[in-house]
């Protein structure tokens, strides 16, 4: 038996204080390092989202080949050839991505 005001007595109690306070920093620990996780979590769910969009973007890519921009790229030629000498302003464009392509993209 333990007898109060012993050496034992002291020893019980600061020992038990010591694993109590352990016991609290390795939960704090565990708690931050929980916090991490979904931290690290939220992140991932955020890049995964990320290329999901550039994936869906990459499907609506046109080549360089394609008939609408051969058809652009006439039209220009044909405006330079013509004399033109300024550059085709963002508008004109969009103008013929809708005159070639109407309803295709949105612009």
């Amino acid at each position: 038996p333990i007898l109060e005001g012993s050496d034992d007595w002291y020893n019980f109690f600061t020992y038990v204080d010591v694993v109590q306070n352990i016991s609290e920093q390795n939960m704090d620990f565990m708690n931050g390092l929980l916090d991490d996780i979904h931290e690290q979590q939220d992140l991932i769910a955020g890049l995964e989202a990320d290329i999901d969009q550039l994936n869906t973007d990459k499907s609506e890519l046109i080549d360089k080949k394609s008939e609408l921009v051969l058809k652009i790229k006439e039209w220009i030629d044909k405006e330079y050839e013509g004399g033109r000498q300024t550059v085709i302003s963002d508008e004109e464009m969009l103008e013929l991505i809708e005159k070639f392509a109407p309803g295709r993209f949105k612009v």
